[in-house]
């Protein structure tokens, strides 16, 4: 079970890296200014677990917004909880901070015992964000992780045309909120 579930979460996190590489591509870099960015770090690893999967980071002299994505499938409770903590550590979670958001993919519900709870009431109480993605969103983002691999020659120029991370209806609302000028 554990090396099934290792494997889906390198699965995930290859793709959740290519969310974020391509949810930057689609950006016309060209039409914002100077002091505007918009940077991916994947695969956040002090330990021998990635605390998050990708990261987008949206700056600007009047505006800096985080969006960290981790896949969480962990059966196992201790497991369970120590990528979690993990994420919402790295990510700064806090209800105070509107500007960070970190959204946790999962499939399954949380592993039980009460330390899971309290610590999955604690993630939502910091904002976090669960999402269980639909058959339709996984096709998509299983689609982007192919054609990424594929490298076609007119893949910036499709990904600026067509913007594909936003037709994923799970993450359309994240992706517009790190995507928005002020």
């Amino acid at each position: 079970l554990y090396k099934k579930e290792a494997h889906e979460e390198t699965l995930w996190s290859a793709a959740l890296e290519v969310l974020a590489l391509c949810v930057c591509l689609e950006e016309n870099m060209a039409d914002w200014g100077e002091d505007e960015e918009l940077i991916v770090a994947t695969n956040y690893s002090p330990k021998n677990f990635p605390l998050t999967h990708a990261t987008i980071q949206r700056s600007s002299p009047n505006l800096e917004r985080v969006l960290n994505l981790r896949a969480l499938l962990q059966t196992n409770h201790t497991a369970f909880q120590a990528r979690l903590k993990g994420a919402i550590t790295q990510a700064g979670l806090d209800s105070q901070l509107a500007a960070r958001r970190l959204i946790i993919f999962r499939f399954d519900d949380y592993p039980k015992g009460q330390a899971t709870s309290a610590l999955t009431e604690k993630f939502a109480d910091l904002g976090g964000i669960l999402i269980q993605p639909k058959d339709e969103d996984l096709r998509k983002l299983g689609g982007l992780a192919t054609t990424w691999q594929d490298k076609p020659r007119d893949l910036e120029a499709w990904l600026k045309r067509a913007k594909p991370t936003e037709t994923i209806a799970s993450l359309a609302e994240h992706i517009a909120w790190i995507k928005a000028r002020p």
